[in-house]
């Protein structure tokens, strides 16, 4: 069994980090958290162990669930409102419909096999 003392900075983080959420968004009990935590950490070590992996700041998370928001509200005429709601300027609302537009075709369409 891995000692959690002996985890690298990075692994006590992600440890910390997914027991204190397991207890704040779930409502497990301390014991059941800290389990859970450290088996999902040694599932992440054996998946990506030895590997470089980076992790982006929370304000790319942040900016995409903003851009839904801002697809969700778009009713095809309103990009100066949006604008004005999110701080954001009018050519910086037309790319991120444009981009939400685009995703939104891929994921409906279907591929077809190539023959």
């Amino acid at each position: 069994m891995m000692r959690l003392d002996d985890l690298p900075e990075g692994g006590r983080i992600v440890y910390d980090a997914l027991s204190r959420s397991l207890r704040d968004v779930l409502g497990m009990d301390n014991d059941a958290a800290e389990q859970t935590a450290y088996h999902a950490l040694r599932l992440v070590l054996e998946e990506c162990g030895g590997e470089y992996l980076y992790i982006p700041k929370n304000i790319r998370l942040a900016a995409h669930s903003r851009d839904i928001e801002i697809w969700r509200a778009f009713t095809g005429r309103n990009q100066r409102e949006l604008a004005r709601e999110y701080g954001l300027t009018l050519q910086y609302i037309y790319r991120i419909i444009a981009v939400q537009r685009e995703r939104a075709v891929r994921e409906s369409q279907h591929e077809l096999p190539l023959v």
